[in-house]
């Protein structure tokens, strides 16, 4: 306002100056020339013509013509009055200005007015001389510009800076621009000085001018449109993320139509709005406008909210300001969302049909790139997302997991952090009865229901079919296995599908997690272990313990050397001796399987005959033993020993139906007579698959070898298959065996499995024998057979003999005629 100020006084000071404020003309045709003058100034800021350089936009127009008639013609006082009058009236006319700013350019106009009188008086000297006049007037118009220019740039730079750089881009395109304008005006005003009625003429070399100039400027604008176009579809496209693509768009149209305001909104298919970006100060309130078009006009209002509306049409809410445009982005599959730019500022600032056709190019090329990010983020979220529940799914939950061990904020000092993975029981019997689809409610309506007892920072995932997993941070482990029993227990609540009240139980494992040092394989296959734990054993919650831990990683590479060794007969057979606790007679040996590997040494058999009956190589384990089995026992009666052997067989082995033909074939090879062989088989391994394991022992039965009922007394349902069973002996579990003298009930029932078997007219062995009182204590209850470390260990078959040989046992039998 100051320089405002400044350049009003500077003007007024000089119209009053009659060495200054003096026409140099006769008056004579001053109401002619005031009206020539007057009109000229209406016309040419109602006519400006643009240029941009460097990408900024800058204003001319032709009032140095009627400029130069009033430097001729008028004198001083009424030049200002009509320049100052004309121009505010033309910009109050197209557009709303603010005050300071209209007073600001009434100020400049008539100190330039001024300034190009004094110039012109101090190079002419008042003389008559038409040609030191056009050189005067020529010379004012100049200075005045540039002194003009100067000012506006100053005025500017003390609000938005910097003062150098806008001075150079200034006076680079006023060098082109300027002098022109000068000459036009100076050669305009010479016809008029011979002879005052061709004052028409003189604004034929401007109109002229402005016509060649307006052309220009439109086919440079067209291909600045093409270059734009270009650089915006190159820049929106160069990402898929909608985000990303969003936030150039804007900021781009609003560089490239010079909005001062813009926003950009999309939505989904349901209409949901999921990006707003906006440049500037927030767009958009209440009450709603619809519009329809390609491009709308905010009418009298700016925007300052949009959506979509379910007819298609947008909404914009209105406030105060005409200046803006909504640009709807739509294609073939339908509405994206709204694109709104407001407050063009520069030259130029109305939005005309030119700006508007940009705009919808430029939303054009939009839509292609937005739709392009919708449809990266729906691949992305369904990559990453359940698609039944719209959770987690488990590869995501496995980037929760290993992002604690990456982040410095792993959870609260002194706290604790654990995996829970959760499973529903009897899940595919509900699917089976009441369908998939119903199976799918359930799965949605469990999945609320899990997520209603978490906290907002908890992590929730699907790992699939009937299983989840939360990741929880608390103050203590004790709190996370509370929360565990609290899942638990809030499942025995039904829930409703239909008419139906549905109640699910559910399994949980529990994993303790160090948040600073994760192995997000081995936590989740820890937790897995914990929930398979839980399963088996009934327990609904179990926490992982490295003693229930069978499937890690080291049994896997054991699984490996075993299925080696098992091809590559690397397994060995070893022979524990029975004995006759009658007569001291040793009557045959059980072989039993043995595993010393490479780099461990001596594998405990349990450990490797669960992983054969897990893997499936229990098979090729079997078939091995009894062909080792039957090859000794026919050494043995080349050797003139009267022994049988007894080989284990286990459950899947008694669900094979093809191992009665198998061991036909391998006695026939080795010509060892059926009765050599004698199975053992476990009263668990009878429950398996009844039908088919009875089948089974009923053909061994039939090849004639002999049947032993082994673990007697650790079974469910013996005696009600035992009258039913082919089997020639009872093999009274080691359990019993061990404490037969310290408890009085071991020895009872010993001493009744004994006994029952007599009756039944079974041979009765006793297993697990540690010492002599025990083996005489069993021969006093009548055992027939024992076996046991107290007699012996199993021996390698070499050795074995050099047992027989040598032990006071070996009572054997000449069994030459028996053999025969």
């Amino acid at each position: 306002m100051s320089i405002a100020a400044g350049m009003a006084l500077v003007a007024a000071w000089a119209a009053f100056r009659t060495d200054i404020g003096s026409s140099i003309h006769r008056p004579g045709a001053l109401p002619i020339m005031a009206a020539a003058v007057g009109i000229g100034y209406l016309l040419a800021g109602a006519f400006p013509f643009h240029i941009e350089y460097r990408k900024e936009a800058h204003s001319f127009s032709m009032s140095d013509v009627p400029a130069a008639l009033a430097l001729a013609f008028l004198g001083l006082p009424i030049a200002i009055a009509l320049r100052v009058g004309a121009g505010i009236a033309v910009q109050a006319a197209r557009q709303r200005t603010a005050p300071f700013k209209l007073m600001f350019n009434g100020a400049l106009f008539a100190f330039e007015t001024a300034l190009a009188f004094a110039v012109m008086h101090a190079v002419t000297g008042r003389g008559d001389d038409d040609g030191v006049l056009l050189i005067g007037i020529a010379a004012g118009l100049a200075v005045a510009t540039l002194v003009g220019q100067t000012i506006v740039s100053i005025a500017i730079a003390c609000f938005e800076g910097p003062l150098v750089q806008r001075m150079v881009s200034l006076l680079r395109t006023s060098i082109l621009v300027s002098p022109a304008a000068v000459l036009i005006a100076t050669v305009s005003v010479a016809p008029v000085l011979i002879r005052r009625e061709l004052v028409v003429l003189a604004f034929v070399p401007a109109a002229a001018c402005w016509l060649v100039l307006r052309q220009h400027g439109r086919l440079g604008q067209h291909h600045r449109d093409l270059q734009a176009v270009h650089g915006f579809a190159g820049l929106v496209g160069r990402s898929l993320g909608l985000d990303e693509v969003a936030d150039s768009a804007v900021r781009s149209a609003a560089r490239l139509l010079r909005a001062e305001r813009a926003a950009l909104y999309v939505v989904d298919a349901d209409g949901r709005l999921v990006v707003a970006m906006s440049v500037g100060t927030a767009l958009l309130d209440s009450p709603a406008l619809p519009f329809r078009h390609d491009v709308a006009t905010l009418p009298d209002a700016e925007a300052s909210d949009c959506s979509l509306r379910p007819d298609g049409a947008i909404e914009l809410v209105a406030v105060e300001r005409p200046n803006g445009i909504a640009v709807p982005l739509r294609d073939e599959d339908g509405a994206l969302g709204v694109l709104v730019l407001a407050d063009r500022s520069g030259v130029g600032a109305t939005w005309d049909s030119a700006e508007r056709a940009r705009a919808v190019t430029l939303g054009e090329q939009l839509t292609a790139s937005l739709r392009k990010a919708l449809l990266h983020r729906q691949v992305t979220f369904a990559a990453q997302h359940d698609v039944l529940t719209g959770d987690l799914n488990r590869h995501s939950f496995a980037e929760q997991l290993g992002q604690l061990g990456r982040s410095a904020e792993a959870g609260p000092a002194g706290g604790a952090t654990g995996v829970l993975v959760v499973d529903i029981h009897r899940f595919k019997e509900i699917n089976d009865t009441l369908g998939h689809q119903t199976g799918d409610r359930l799965l949605i309506e469990f999945a609320h229901r899990i997520k209603r007892q978490l906290r907002s920072d908890d992590v929730f995932a699907r790992f699939g079919g009937d299983e989840f997993a939360v990741l929880v941070r608390r103050p203590t482990f004790a709190e996370i296995a509370d929360l565990a029993e609290q899942l638990r227990t809030e499942s025995f609540s039904p829930i409703q599908l239909d008419d139906l009240d549905v109640v699910v139980t559910l399994s949980v494992g529990v994993v303790e997690v160090d948040a600073r040092h994760v192995d997000v394989t081995e936590t989740l296959r820890r937790a897995d272990v914990a929930l398979f734990a839980a399963k088996r054993d009934r327990t609904n919650v179990e926490i992982y313990r490295p003693e229930i831990d069978r499937r890690n990683p080291d049994r896997l590479s054991l699984l490996g050397s075993l299925r080696d060794a098992v091809v590559n007969g690397r397994l060995e057979v070893h022979y524990q001796p029975k004995v006759d606790l009658q007569t001291c007679t040793v009557t045959g040996a059980e072989a039993l399987v043995r595993w010393q590997h490479p780099t461990r040494g001596w594998i405990p058999p349990l450990d490797f005959i669960q992983l054969a009956e897990e893997s499936g190589l229990i098979k090729q384990v079997t078939d091995l033993v009894l062909a080792r089995a039957v090859e000794t026992a026919r050494a043995w009666y080349e050797s003139a020993y009267d022994l049988t052997v007894s080989v284990n067989l286990s459950t899947h082995d008694l669900l094979d139906e093809q191992l009665p033909t198998r061991i036909e074939h391998l006695l026939a090879e080795h010509g060892t007579p059926p009765e050599r062989l004698t199975l053992e088989i476990t009263e668990t391994a009878l429950l398996a698959d009844t039908p088919r394991t009875m089948t089974t022992i009923q053909r061994l039965s039939a090849l004639g070898v002999r049947l032993s009922l082994d673990d007697f007394g650790t079974g469910y349902s013996s005696l009600s298959y035992l009258r039913r069973l082919p089997v020639a002996e009872l093999k009274v579990d080691q359990s019993f065996v061990k404490n037969l003298l310290l408890d009085e009930q071991d020895e009872v029932i010993v001493r009744s499995t004994i006994d029952l078997g007599h009756n039944l007219g079974l041979q009765v062995v006793a297993e697990g024998i540690e010492n002599g009182p025990v083996l005489a204590r069993l021969g006093e209850l009548g055992c027939d057979i024992g076996q046991g470390y107290g007699i012996s260990r199993p021996l390698a078959p070499e050795l074995f003999m050099t047992w027989l040989q040598t032990t006071d046992y070996a009572i054997a039998r000449r069994a030459a005629d028996i053999w025969t």
